[in-house]
């Protein structure tokens, strides 16, 4: 079983995603309380006048507040 950071790494250094990538970041952003949505391989966080970003980036980002 992988540990998240593990998962957000390999997420991060991919080129694609899968609907369960989707799930699972949008699960990781409901546990930070983070207000958003994942579809299509592109993260909308709230306020919804945020420009969106891409699901690998988001990962980056997540690994950042990890430190």
């Amino acid at each position: 079983m992988r540990t998240i950071r593990e998962y957000l790494e390999d997420l991060a250094n991919r080129q694609t995603s899968t609907v369960d990538d989707e799930k699972l970041i949008e699960y990781v952003m409901f546990r930070a309380k983070i207000t958003g949505r994942v579809t299509g391989g592109i993260v909308y966080l709230q306020p919804y006048d945020h420009e969106p970003i891409d699901i690998h980036t988001f990962a980056k980002m997540l690994l950042g507040r990890l430190g």
